[in-house]
């Protein structure tokens, strides 16, 4: 009976330890995807438009495939936006990004 208890502990202790870990790297994915969507809400504003690092943010988030291709399109139309019209052209790029809060 007492090899079964220490089985049943080692057992709970090493599940723990597995959820502990998935929890873990779940939380810190969790924190890029927020970084990357911070980074590109402030890239993606007319005051602080960078088209490259814009893009490459992009490319590093944890955005859809469809979202990725999308977006880089788009940030590379508005490099060749007129200033006038710059801030509408972000704009747009944010709310088919899902970055409009």
């Amino acid at each position: 009976m007492r090899t079964l208890a220490k089985i049943a502990f080692l057992l709970s202790v090493f599940s723990f330890g597995l959820l502990s870990t998935t929890a873990t790297a779940y939380a810190d994915t969790s924190a890029v995807a927020a970084s990357s969507e911070q980074q590109l809400r402030v890239l993606l504003t007319p005051e602080h438009f960078d088209a490259d690092a814009a893009i490459a943010t992009l490319e590093a988030s944890n955005m859809s495939s469809r979202n990725k291709i999308m977006g880089k399109a788009m940030i590379d139309s508005a490099r060749n936006t007129p200033k006038h019209q710059l801030r509408t052209a972000l704009e747009q790029i944010r709310v088919v990004l899902g970055l409009e809060e």
